[in-house]
């Protein structure tokens, strides 16, 4: 035969491969991110009571996460204790593997 019947079954295997792909984004576009760190997180170490305070560093956490900037649950974690010893700006430093580089 010419390979016509082998290519068209290559190219129905990746168009699976690519309808499921697409499906997947869909679904990670769709659902957020699990939190890195909860509320009770935010109230231990920053030793503060419930309240909008609380909500407001889980937003500002979670944006980073979003952003990138924040990977793992130790980085959000080293990230309140800097905002609790009063190092607050600058995220904790990336560990190497824990994202993009520049």
């Amino acid at each position: 035969g010419s390979g016509a019947g082998r290519g068209g079954a290559a190219w129905r295997r990746l168009r699976g491969v690519l309808v499921e792909l697409a499906r997947l984004g869909r679904r990670a576009l769709c659902e957020p991110a699990a939190r890195l760190v909860s509320g009770h997180d935010v109230m231990r170490i920053l030793e503060i009571e419930e309240g909008p305070r609380v909500g407001a560093i889980l937003d500002e956490i979670g944006g980073m996460q979003a952003g990138g900037t924040l990977r793992t649950r130790e980085q959000a974690l080293d990230y309140l204790r800097s905002l609790r010893d009063g190092r607050r700006g600058d995220p904790p430093p990336r560990r190497p593997g824990t994202g993009p580089t520049r």
